[in-house]
């Protein structure tokens, strides 16, 4: 599992209300997209009607939507958005995960930063840029290979070299435990067998 994001929560956004609109662009990572988690609040009072999750592609289009009952929103907790079935899109990909809610009454809203903390993406409210960022994870499931070389590629070393300093790593220490086989020596023949009297 991979997950990306940034979980620093310093304010609650501005409640979601009259059509306000969080709308927090992040870039795919790896492979294999499976959830969103959101940190939401509801001002510490059962919220009312329907929070609404979009993601969005880089046109707008919805890739994934979700409803949850305003009820069932917990305060200044984290919410997972699951997708049905795991996202393969290439890394680089920008999606925008979009906020908004349906109904009147007491609102619901999520946590941002005053500052931008996660300088792949951005928060916008009402489509207004705002310096900020929304407290989210993407969390990804991959396949072995991709999810590989996306930890190669998050260490300090070029992928090559860092598998290179792995291997080195692990041989030395299968030598030191002593868990390098050696072939045995050959019995000389003289001394094969038991021996006799003669």
């Amino acid at each position: 599992m991979v997950v990306d994001g940034q979980i620093v929560a310093e304010a609650p956004g501005p409640p979601l209300v009259g059509g306000v609109v969080l709308a927090q662009s992040f870039p795919v990572v790896v492979d294999g997209l499976a959830a969103l988690d959101v940190h939401l609040a509801n001002y510490a009072r059962t919220a009312d009607g329907t929070l609404e999750a979009h993601l969005h592609d880089a046109h707008g289009r919805d890739v994934a939507r979700w409803r949850l009952a305003g009820a069932r929103v917990v305060d200044n907790a984290w919410h997972r958005f699951r997708l049905a079935a795991p996202l393969d899109l290439p890394a680089g990909t920008l999606l925008t995960l979009v906020l908004r809610r349906g109904g009147g009454g007491r609102p619901v809203t999520a946590w941002t930063t005053a500052g931008d903390v996660y300088p792949p993406g951005a928060l916008a409210i009402d489509g207004r840029a705002t310096g900020g960022d929304l407290a989210f994870r993407a969390v990804y499931r991959p396949g072995w290979r991709s999810g590989a070389r996306h930890v190669l590629g998050t260490l300090p070393y070029p992928p090559a070299a860092t598998a290179g300093l792995l291997w080195g790593l692990f041989a030395s220490a299968l030598a030191l435990a002593g868990l390098v086989l050696a072939p045995a020596p050959a019995a000389d023949a003289a001394d094969a067998g038991p021996r006799g009297d003669r």
